[in-house]
């Protein structure tokens, strides 16, 4: 690559640093004016300048890094995380208390009072037919759920698929390290046993379904890539939007349609049965969207959120405005990651549509919950997993701006998904490396679609 090349590379990078570095400033100065000074203050900011300022900086000074893979280590990975799932729920139901408590206290996993308790208060909301005394914040589509099972559904229905669910996403763990670069298992190891990952497999929070969603979209795209296989994922999308309104986003995982017969017909159906959903539910949307921005939670907490970051940098902005000067700079960073993640892809000219479809909806769903919704709990956490098998290309890379953001990359996903009580690190580093995997990702469907346009017209010219 051209020397104007290499310079824009790193420049967007440094930005981007730059760009925390202003955010941490603003969070360090706003703690100095309280009382007992920085030295005291509780925002987390010091320990994440340094963590971050490491991050930044060590892997400059690797020119090479090499992995030795085996193939059982993918079986291992979802093994662990099979076991590990299974044991915490099991002893939460039958086992010694001190055993269960123990369990949770040392993998940091935050316990609940009840076994799979997200999917068993979804359940009661959904017998209840929507009664405010087991309120959700769920969408009305949930409660389809009963008609479809003819009224049989109820609380109980919670222990099996909750086993079910800690089987089927500890094999897609397995299934994305199996197709990642030996780099990436390392990472999936550590996420096997993360506190984020358990916490989804403990919860069997909905969540779990948004993300299998885009493993189903590379399995219609290598398996049934046709106008009815097409058809059936638009509607599971559409359905998924219905509960949560953030996974409409997901209808990006569409685009390949465009490439079949008649495949226009189910992207403009989607987009007319969303739009028209949302129009009908609008006040839901708005009051589900402000309930994330009241999430500021300034002690240290499991989960991620732009409003845990702009509510450290001081009283004197108004935090409900979008263009409040915290807010700006927040979005500045994103924007500042996917344009650095563009550069990436572009300097690693990849093309696998599969990996980017997986990044492309894992961080569309980070980011609109954690950035735009303002506000996700742990949970959310293993949405940054499925941009690992893209971001990870390039730790093989020779090439030192592609080797440096592989190695950044993989250090701020394992940071977020392994630490639970520091929110503003683990927040500023998650919106960082999910900006710059949408940045990466768009560009591999992209370049996708350019082969296929290319080969199209070659095939053209010949005839």
């Amino acid at each position: 690559m051209q020397t104007g090349g290499r310079n824009l590379q790193w420049s967007l990078a440094a930005l981007t640093w730059l760009i925390v570095l202003a955010i941490l400033g603003m969070i360090l100065l706003a703690g100095s004016q309280g009382e007992g000074g920085i030295q005291n203050s509780d925002s987390g900011g010091n320990t994440t300048a340094l963590v971050l300022a490491a991050i930044a900086s060590l892997p400059l000074f690797m020119s090479r890094v090499r992995f030795v893979a085996k193939k059982w280590i993918p079986w291992v990975i979802g093994g662990v995380s099979l076991a590990l799932g299974l044991a915490m729920s099991l002893f939460s139901l039958v086992g010694p208390p001190i055993v269960s408590w123990s369990m949770y206290g040392g993998l940091q996993v935050l316990k609940a009072s009840q076994v799979f308790m997200d999917l068993a208060w979804v359940l009661r909301w959904i017998d209840c037919e929507g009664c405010r005394s087991e309120e959700t914040n769920y969408g009305s589509g949930l409660l389809w759920i009963k008609q479809l099972t003819l009224a049989q559904i109820n609380e109980q229905w919670a222990i099996p698929i909750g086993f079910a669910l800690i089987v089927i996403l500890s094999a897609a763990l397995y299934w994305l390290a199996r197709m990642s670069p030996p780099g990436a298992l390392p990472l999936y190891l550590l996420a096997s046993i993360s506190s984020a990952w358990l916490l989804l497999l403990d919860r069997a929070n909905v969540d779990s379904f948004v993300f299998l969603t885009p493993f189903l979209a590379v399995l219609v795209y290598q398996r049934a890539s046709n106008f009815w296989g097409w058809s059936g994922l638009a509607l599971w999308i559409w359905w998924l939007g219905t509960w949560k309104f953030y996974p409409f986003a997901l209808g990006l995982l569409l685009l390949p349609v465009l490439f079949i017969k008649r495949g226009w017909i189910v992207l403009v159906g989607f987009v007319i049965a969303t739009v028209v959903f949302v129009a009908v539910q609008w006040e839901s949307t708005m009051s589900g969207f402000q309930a994330n921005q009241v999430n500021v939670y300034l002690e240290d907490f499991p989960a991620f959120g732009r409003t845990p970051i702009i509510a450290r940098m001081g009283g004197g902005y108004d935090q409900s405005s979008l263009l409040a000067l915290p807010n700006l700079l927040v979005f500045a960073l994103a924007v500042s990651a996917f344009f650095w993640g563009i550069l990436y892809g572009k300097a690693m000219n990849t093309r696998d549509l599969p990996k980017g479809l997986l990044a492309v909806g894992g961080s569309g769903m980070f980011l609109a919950n954690v950035l735009v919704g303002g506000f996700g709990f742990a949970y959310k956490g293993p949405f940054l997993l499925l941009a690992v098998p893209l971001l990870a290309l390039g730790l093989a890379s020779k090439n030192r701006f592609v080797l440096y953001t592989a190695i950044v990359s993989m250090l701020l996903i394992a940071l977020s998904i392994m630490l639970s009580y520091s929110i503003l690190l683990t927040s500023l580093a998650s919106i960082l490396v999910a900006s710059l995997a949408a940045g990466m990702g768009v560009t591999a469907c992209l370049e996708h679609v350019k082969g296929v346009l290319a080969s199209r017209s070659r095939q053209s010219t010949a005839v």
